[in-house]
């Protein structure tokens, strides 16, 4: 991967620090009403308070106008090694790269680009490190 400086306008390169954390499908419970039990979804506060914190670490990258090309992304995912996978060569742990993608990539969307469709280059890899964090290479395609 190559490192892009932060202050260019088709490039950027950005860290999202912390324990990832994916996204996950709404939650249901059934509430009684005057008409009967119906059915309330709601998104976890945790998963809500998350996809928050992504797009606040994101906002100082905020783009005007908003990217509407083709775009590369190069996302590196980075998590703390357990002690059960002490000798484990592979990151093949939870959470699941693409549940962790699915937040990140739908807080990009309205600061960096307009809509994910644009991202027509996707390279993901996850990683066993000291820092948690997330790491996102994005490059317009010309």
């Amino acid at each position: 991967m190559e490192f892009f400086e932060s202050q260019q306008q088709d490039k950027i390169y950005l860290i999202i620090p912390g324990k990832p954390k994916p996204k996950q499908g709404s939650n249901s419970t059934l509430i009684m009403t005057e008409h009967g039990l119906k059915s309330r979804h709601y998104t976890p506060p945790d998963v809500a308070n998350y996809a928050a914190y992504v797009r606040f670490c994101i906002a100082g990258h905020r783009q005007t106008p908003l990217w509407d090309c083709a775009i590369k992304l190069c996302v590196k995912i980075s998590v703390l090694r357990s002690k059960a996978q002490k000798l484990s060569k592979h990151c093949c742990v939870k959470p699941d790269v693409d549940n962790i993608l699915k937040n990140v990539l739908d807080s990009m969307a309205g600061i960096i680009y307009a809509n994910d469709k644009d991202i027509c280059d996707l390279h993901v890899t996850k990683e066993f490190s000291q820092t948690p964090q997330i790491e996102i290479w994005a490059e317009k395609m010309v």
